[in-house]
């Protein structure tokens, strides 16, 4: 049963005390009235003293029995009052513990919290510890990487030094090559220009060897064999021929194979096509100088080799006497 109850409890049994004694009481005075009321009636029939005494003599027992139930009822009533005093001094007492427990839970959870704050504040100065750990391996890791990577592009960095400097010398190397290679084609020019102003043909033809093989070329930057030897006969001293193999053969003086001399024409036949097809300029000593082919360019052969003496048809001989002696100094 709880505190609440308890109160309800005694106003209950207050109140059923009330009115069982209100009841009596009205029982009472019911049983007066009728009393009374009977009296004339009675006193109306003739009876005689022994009966008015016994009569009398009920009504004082019955009060008397009222009186007795009166007061019963009263001591019922302050046992009531006294248990109803003890109640409330009891409840007062329990009310007295309660709110001393509710301190004393208070003060309880008051230290119960303190303590769970200090837990937490040293949980959070803990956790903020570990979290500033943390960072500090996260910098410690952040600074060894940047670290690496630093080392790494200064390796980068040095490798491409490097490899600059090696580019820097290739370049140097190919540089001075080029120089060189210029210098001596220039020196080339040089002698080729010397040479065909000279008025030499074989030295005017030793000079253009290793020129480019071009089909119908007629210039330095490339010659097929009939236009190689239009061109040095005619930058020579202005011998003019025409243009083809072919027409060349029958353009010249025929000579025989034994009387050639150096800057006469060598013919040869069915070499890529039928008839008389390629031309050369012989250089004495057995030895002709000729735009060859794509693959070789402007070389010097030997006349008697199997092939060409295989394809041989003849000797031409356009210069004059003053430029084959010319060439003969060569």
């Amino acid at each position: 049963m709880t505190l609440a109850t308890e109160p309800r409890r005694a106003a209950s049994l207050f109140s059923l005390g009330y009115i069982r004694s209100s009841s009596l009481l009205l029982s009472a005075a019911l049983a007066g009235t009728l009393a009374l009321a009977t009296l004339p009636a009675q006193a109306a029939k003739p009876h005689t003293p022994s009966a008015h005494a016994l009569h009398l003599k009920h009504l004082r027992a019955q009060q008397a029995h009222l009186a007795a139930h009166e007061a019963k009822h009263d001591a019922h009533l302050a046992a009531q009052r006294v248990a109803l005093a003890v109640h409330n001094a009891h409840l007062a007492q329990r009310g007295r513990d309660a709110r001393l427990r509710g301190r004393k839970a208070q003060a309880k959870m008051a230290r119960a919290s303190a303590g769970h704050h200090q837990r937490m504040l040293l949980l959070q100065a803990a956790l903020h510890q570990q979290h500033v750990a943390q960072m500090e391996v996260a910098m410690q890791r952040t600074l060894t990487a940047r670290a690496q990577t630093l080392a790494l592009h200064s390796h980068k960095l040095a490798l491409r030094q490097q490899a600059l400097a090696l580019r820097y010398r290739k370049a140097e190397i190919k540089l001075a090559a080029l120089h060189h290679r210029a210098s001596l084609h220039v020196a080339k020019l040089i002698g080729q220009h010397q040479a065909l102003s000279s008025g030499n043909v074989v030295m005017a033809a030793y000079a253009l060897r290793g020129s480019r093989y071009v089909m119908g070329g007629t210039s330095r930057s490339g010659f097929d064999c009939s236009g190689f030897v239009r061109y040095v006969l005619s930058t020579t001293d202005g011998v003019s021929v025409p243009r083809t193999a072919a027409a060349q053969y029958y353009h010249g003086k025929p000579i025989a194979l034994t009387d050639m001399e150096p800057g006469d024409l060598v013919f040869f036949k069915n070499t890529y096509k039928h008839g008389i097809s390629h031309v050369g300029i012989y250089a004495g000593q057995g030895k002709f100088i000729h735009a060859a082919n794509a693959h070789k360019g402007v070389r010097i052969d030997i006349l008697n080799s199997p092939y060409y003496m295989g394809h041989f048809a003849g000797a031409r001989r356009v210069l004059p006497a003053q430029m084959r002696d010319a060439a003969f100094l060569r």
